[in-house]
């Protein structure tokens, strides 16, 4: 049977391909789109920048692991987590250039797909926790103005519940074992 993609799909599947020839930073629209035979626009009509793209790319490669393993509703959440992110880079986005600022893309480490139910949640947890620090050294009301401090008063809260769904998962997992917890995600 043929598999049909979407044009996100697509245009992920594009990037991935060329990324096994070229550094994803050297890699630009109009290679992805030529790539999968797109227009540029079509791109734009998606997603706002190459960013967006990428963090699609791993939240679906996220969701297919899970889905493999026949976890359907893990594989949902984190489609519509990744979803939900990336509303949150999109205000950012917005508000540095509301500020005058410069949006860079820059490259981070890369790291695998953990595929791990378990060890995927306590990594994530971890994040939460770090990034919840980190964020929360950073949100001064004195130094930010108001419609910048509101916006990361209002990503921590939501932040927050993230890592209170995580931590509950966990404590599923501890009080019932991680075979019944699976069962569970099926």
């Amino acid at each position: 049977m043929i598999e049909r993609l979407s044009t996100k799909e697509l245009l992920a599947k594009s990037l991935k391909e060329l990324a096994k020839t070229k550094p994803i930073d050297k890699i630009t629209i109009k290679d992805i789109t030529d790539n999968c035979g797109l227009s540029k626009r079509t791109f734009y009509h998606n997603f706002q920048d190459k960013a967006e793209l990428v963090l699609f790319e791993y939240s679906l490669s996220l969701s297919k692991v899970f889905n493999s393993q026949g976890f359907t509703k893990l594989g949902k959440k984190y489609i519509d987590h990744a979803a939900e992110e990336r509303e949150w880079v999109s205000k950012f986005i917005d508000r540095i250039l509301d500020l005058g600022g410069c949006v860079k893309h820059e490259c981070g480490q890369t790291s695998p797909v953990i595929s791990d139910v378990h060890e995927y949640l306590k990594a994530d947890n971890k994040e939460s926790v770090d990034g919840l620090k980190l964020l929360d050294s950073h949100i001064d009301c004195e130094t930010l103005d108001y419609a910048t401090f509101d916006l990361l008063k209002d990503y921590y809260v939501d932040e927050e519940g993230d890592m209170a769904w995580t931590s509950q998962q966990l404590d599923l997992i501890d009080r019932f074992g991680i075979n019944n917890y699976l069962i569970g995600q099926l």
